[in-house]
């Protein structure tokens, strides 16, 4: 039965996309078009995704993306999100040695976790006022575990057998790290805000 809807979807989305198509070759709006059609395309996948885990599993991070998948986010934090997924990228496919294929598939996961970042960032600290039936927004630190938990399963069913030993180490040392800048801030002392901020791992 899931795997029938999710056909019909997909098949759905298809239609939707050769509609589109001729309509941006009727009126020449061809880039809006195409910007509307991967903004569904980005949901259906997100939905797809889920699909394949029970719905007991379905995190923080999944509901903040599907919430809010074409929500906009400032210049600001797309730039620190873009430079984010480039950074992660070359760190694993150094660390990792993986081959073009691999990074192609890896990406789009890498991307994802942290869209889901930066829209927990943008909504946690939005100062636009919530109604009083309005529940709190995830905090980020529940959005960046969750989403790197997620991510971190994803790429793990990608890698080789040996790239997984790599993964692990991987992981581990980012803990070490994470956990290391967390120690930092707590035994910074009370001063006159003239410190410098410690940057995250």
């Amino acid at each position: 039965m899931k795997a029938t809807m999710r056909t019909t979807c997909w098949l759905a989305l298809g239609l939707l996309g050769i509609f589109l198509g001729r309509l941006a070759l009727q009126d020449g709006r061809g880039s809006q078009a195409l910007a509307f059609f991967q903004q569904v395309a980005a949901v259906a996948q997100t939905m797809e995704n889920r699909a394949h885990r029970p719905a007991a599993d379905v995190s923080a991070a999944d509901l903040m993306m599907a919430e809010s998948s074409t929500e906009a986010v400032s210049p600001q934090a797309l730039a620190q999100q873009q430079r984010r997924v480039k950074d992660r990228m070359a760190e694993l496919t150094e660390s990792l040695d993986l081959d073009v294929e691999q990074v192609a598939k890896l990406r789009p996961i890498v991307e994802h976790a942290e869209a889901s970042m930066t829209r927990a960032m943008e909504r946690f600290f939005d100062k636009e006022p919530r109604t009083a039936s309005a529940s709190p927004p995830p905090s980020p630190g529940e959005v960046m575990r969750e989403s790197h938990e997620l991510a971190d399963s994803q790429i793990t069913a990608l890698l080789r057998p040996d790239q997984e030993e790599k993964f692990q180490t991987w992981l581990q040392e980012r803990k070490e790290r994470i956990r290391h800048v967390a120690n930092r801030r707590n035994m910074r002392p009370p001063g006159n805000g003239m410190q410098q901020p410690v940057q995250d791992a």
